[in-house]
């Protein structure tokens, strides 16, 4: 986490939402996984190998298949050809649909459903239009934050979540729930990394920096 200062909103978003689960996957891919949404090539190769090779030994772990799908998703800025593009674009949105469908097992822990949710939704609400994603990562992480266990998750979960329902408010014009979401992210933690990419983000917004005047 220490490199939070950074990553993107979204990016630091999904970083955090770790905070709300017990992780068996190697802190490496996950290091390797955040890299790789944030711009380096080479490590987002490196975590979608390494993540393949653990969904053929598990193919029942959402938060795993969460990962798997956003690193394949993050791919598709990577490769040149459009139709590279549109494969790893589906693959990777259809790896989130798998982890989300996951959820819906008995006996899936509730910091389970956190983590997986919030990485999905940051990711639909970032795929190109023609993928008709965003409405759907909006309602996810709309339902995430207002459900009445959101308030026991940690901190830096909670920070996560609201992250990214601050980049889904402000592009769906919505500037009075994402100063709302703003406020709520000062109020659980005013200090931290998590800042630094936030005030890069209002900055890049203008009605959000303007109401802040």
């Amino acid at each position: 986490m220490k490199k939070l200062t950074t990553l993107s909103i979204l990016t630091a978003a999904i970083s955090l939402s770790f905070a709300s689960v017990a992780v068996e996957i190697p802190e490496q891919i996950i290091t390797q996984h955040t890299a790789g949404l944030n711009g380096d090539a080479n490590a987002n190769q490196n975590a979608i190998d390494a993540l393949q090779v653990l969904a053929k030994e598990d193919a029942t772990d959402a938060v795993l298949y969460s990962l798997l799908g956003s690193s394949e998703t993050a791919q598709a800025r990577y490769v040149d050809q459009p139709w590279q593009k549109m494969k790893f674009a589906e693959k990777g949105l259809a790896h989130l649909d798998k982890s989300l469908n996951l959820l819906k097992r008995p006996d899936t822990a509730p910091n389970v459903t956190f983590q997986v949710t919030t990485t999905a939704a940051c990711t639909f609400i970032k795929v190109p239009k023609m993928f008709n994603r965003f409405e759907q990562g909006y309602g996810l992480i709309q339902g995430l934050v207002s459900a009445p266990g959101f308030a026991y998750a940690p901190a830096r979960a909670k920070v996560g979540a609201y992250l990214c329902a601050i980049e889904a408010a402000t592009a769906a014009k919505n500037t009075t729930q994402a100063l709302a979401f703003i406020e709520q992210v000062n109020k659980i933690a005013p200090q931290g990394p998590h800042i630094a990419a936030l005030e890069k983000f209002k900055a890049q917004n203008t009605e959000l920096a303007q109401a802040g005047e």
